[in-house]
């Protein structure tokens, strides 16, 4: 899987036994263009960066306009 590729602080959770690769239902690709139901209310979502801050602003964006369009997450002032 594509996410094997960069770990970072990932990799401390992996040596652990905390996380594994095992636990990643899809990649984020998946998640947004199918809107798959990939977790319960109790499990977590994670995104993985890959380090390079515009790339991260653009899928960050597109993530919140899908999620918005779909009525999904909640708003919260900061």
């Amino acid at each position: 899987m594509a996410l094997k590729m960069k770990l970072g602080n990932l990799s401390m959770l992996l040596k652990k036994g905390i996380w594994s690769f095992d636990k990643v239902y899809c990649g984020l690709g998946v998640f947004v263009t199918e809107l798959k139901n990939v977790r319960d209310d109790d499990e977590i979502t994670i995104f993985k960066s890959v380090g390079a801050a515009y790339y991260d602003i653009v899928v960050a964006k597109g993530v919140y306009q899908k999620a918005k369009q779909q009525g999904f997450g909640i708003e919260i002032n900061i």
